[in-house]
Formats: C-alpha cells, structure tokens, sequence
C-alpha cells in the first residue's frame, strides 16, 4: 500500500537495520525540495492496468497535503461488474500509525460508487461495467476516452504539477499524436502538440490557453504572475493554504477557479474535430477569427 515511513531515532534505542535501511531507500529530503512547489496528485507511476477480474496499481509516487506517498511493489485490486459508476481512488489517513522505532502514514486503495471525493482521497481512474461485459483501457483515439460503459475514465485523474494539478499525460499524448496524425497546420496546435509528446506531464494553464486561444474563449483564473499553488513541502503540508492561492489583482491570494475537466476534454475534442485528417483546420474557431477568402 501507499504509505510514509521514517525512523524514530531516541536517546536510549536500539539502532536497527530497519531504521538505517529507510534512510538508505527514501531520500527524503531531496523530494520534499524538489516536489515542495508542486500541487497533490500522482507524480509518477500508479497507472491501472485491466486483468480478468483484477485492478493493478502500478508502483509510483503520490503526493497529498505536502506529504509524498510511495508504492513500492504493485497493487492488485478484485473488481466486479456492477452496472454503476464506479472511482478507483486512495484515501490517505488523517493520523499517522506510531510505533517505537516508526512512523508510518498508510493509505487504503478502494473502489466506491461515484461521488464527491472526499479531501483525504485522490481518483485513479473510474469506470462503469456492464455485467458480462470486459472491462477496457486500450482507446482508439482521443473521442474514446470517455463511454459511458466499459472503458477505464483517465479525464478526472489529477496529476500533480506545478502549482495546479493537471491532466493524466496519457490524455494529453493521446490529443497530441492524434492531433500530428490529422495534418493540423496551425502554429498553435503543431506547437502544442510537440509539447504534449515531448514533455509529458502538460500544465494546466497551459491547456486553457490553448483551448483560450483556439477556440477564442475567455480564460477565467487568468493571473498575474505566477501560480504558488503547491502544498507545502516537508512536514504536515503547514503551507497547504497558501499552496492553493494565487495572487489578484489586490495583492492578496486568491483560490484559483475550479476546472471543469469535462468541459475541457469536450472543448479539446472539438478543436480536434475542426482538423482534417491530412489537410489544414475548417477555417479560425474563434469567433470573428480569420477567414480565407480568394480573390480572381
């Protein structure tokens, strides 16, 4: 299971091999700096993968309330076709474990009818099984990554960032080759479809001015300077409040508006739809937008 371990290290102890083996296996000081300004969310690894009648979390690395969460061998997950919406999602405890010589914050891996995630929990995905049907996470492209039945969900997955969490990188590889393979010519798509394959893991501001500048739609959050947004670094996530604000015009920190990752998907899907495959977009998007005209 996801978990934080430390040694407690007291006048009087034993010095046991467990306690100098963390230190040896965790480096923690280095990831709390290096992950201090990022938001929560995965940082690395825990993909699901779909077997017969089991879920496997792969080993990877979360982050949650300024603490970091490492699953250090894979997790498998019995799962069954309920006809409803289900979330594969982690719930982080709100108390450590404590004993002599450890520290240890253990999480559950859980599956639970859709709702409103609660503050101590992160999606992994979500899916909805028809009884008899195979469950699915090979897409056919881009528009496949939302049906309503059989198909494992990646859209509300929050991948840790800096300053905001933003989309899964499979989402945003999947527009991005789709995006090349379609022939698009316009300098925003082919810029950002380069960064989708060559950095991974995109920014969400970067994602709404994208959609902002093609679609020719307001951008709300719009800020001036940089985004804090990270959940403190080491510790108990102290900083965790300032970690979600950003700055206004006022001078004073603002909660970032929330992003509705539906929305944004349909939007991308539609500027998606607007490039024919081997030839140029249907002309701007945006309203008012240029227009080719020819002239004898």
């Amino acid at each position: 299971m996801f978990a934080d371990r430390y040694p407690s290290f007291q006048k009087g102890r034993i010095l046991k091999t467990e306690m100098l083996s963390n230190l040896r296996d965790y480096p923690r000081h280095m990831f709390d700096i290096q992950y201090s300004s990022y938001s929560d969310g995965i940082i690395c690894g825990a993909e699901v993968l779909v077997g017969e009648e089991t879920l496997m979390i792969k080993r990877g690395i979360v982050k949650h309330d300024g603490r970091l969460f490492s699953l250090e061998q894979d997790y498998e997950l019995p799962y069954s076709a309920t006809g409803n919406e289900t979330l594969i999602k982690i719930r982080f405890p709100s108390e450590p474990s404590v004993r002599s010589d450890i520290t240890s914050y253990e999480t559950e891996i859980v599956l639970e009818p859709a709702g409103q995630l609660r503050g101590n929990e992160l999606e992994l995905g979500r899916y909805k099984l028809k009884p008899g049907a195979r469950l699915r996470q090979s897409y056919e492209g881009f528009h496949d990554l939302i049906t309503e039945y059989n198909t494992v969900q990646l859209i509300h997955v929050e991948h840790a960032a800096y300053g905001r969490s933003t989309m899964d990188p499979i989402v945003m590889r999947l527009y991005g080759e789709e995006l090349l393979m379609r022939g698009c010519s316009d300098p925003h798509d082919i810029s950002f479809a380069m960064l989708c394959l060559n950095e991974g893991t995109v920014a969400m501001p970067v994602i709404e001015h994208y959609v902002a500048a093609r679609l020719g739609l307001e951008r709300r959050g719009v800020q001036r300077g940089f985004h804090m947004g990270a959940k403190g670094g080491s510790g108990a996530g102290a900083h965790s409040a300032a970690g979600r604000e950003r700055m206004g015009d006022t001078g004073k920190f603002d909660d970032p508006p929330p992003v509705d990752r539906d929305q944004l998907y349909g939007n991308l899907r539609r500027i998606l739809g607007s490039v024919h495959r081997g030839g140029a977009a249907k002309g701007d998007l945006r309203p008012g937008g240029m227009r080719r005209m020819l002239v004898d």
